[in-house]
């Protein structure tokens, strides 16, 4: 595959409009671990993400065994709201694995986070997976999967 391999999936980033809000969602509602925000006007930003004069608030949010970045453009007088739908190409979601799904899902909806439909259930081969796709702020996208195996 030639002279490179990936290590690991360093981060998820994800740019918002209300870093707050952001935070309490991630922090508050599904208890991550929060950075402090801190605004990064450095050149070093505009050339690593192309955006002239970027100005960024960016807070790192840890859940078991990932990083998100929250980004939160400050400079930027142009910025557009994704209205990307999971069938759109270029739309992203996070998925959860979790364990309680319905109790979480109405957990999520004091963070303003609503379900796409009822939680489905499927038959798998080693047991019931429940599944179900959580829309909130800036249409980001929050699917939730509960496992349950079957121990025969």
């Amino acid at each position: 595959m030639g002279a490179f391999k990936i290590l690991r999936v360093n981060h998820t980033g994800i740019t918002v409009s209300d870093i707050g809000q952001a935070i309490r969602f991630f922090c508050d509602g599904l208890g991550g671990s929060c950075t402090e925000p801190v605004l990064y006007s450095d050149p070093f930003i505009e050339r690593v993400t192309g955006i002239r004069g970027a100005q960024i608030i960016i807070a790192q949010v840890t859940l078991p065994d990932h990083e998100i970045e929250l980004l939160q453009y400050v400079a930027q007088q142009d910025r557009r709201q994704s209205g990307a739908r999971p069938c759109d190409p270029g739309h992203l979601h996070i998925s959860l694995l979790v364990d309680g799904i319905e109790a979480l899902v109405q957990h999520m909806g004091q963070f303003g986070f609503e379900p796409a439909g009822p939680v489905e259930v499927r038959q798998t081969s080693s047991g019931i997976v429940k599944s179900i796709y959580t829309y909130g702020f800036d249409n980001v996208v929050v699917e939730l999967m509960d496992e349950e195996n079957d121990m025969a």
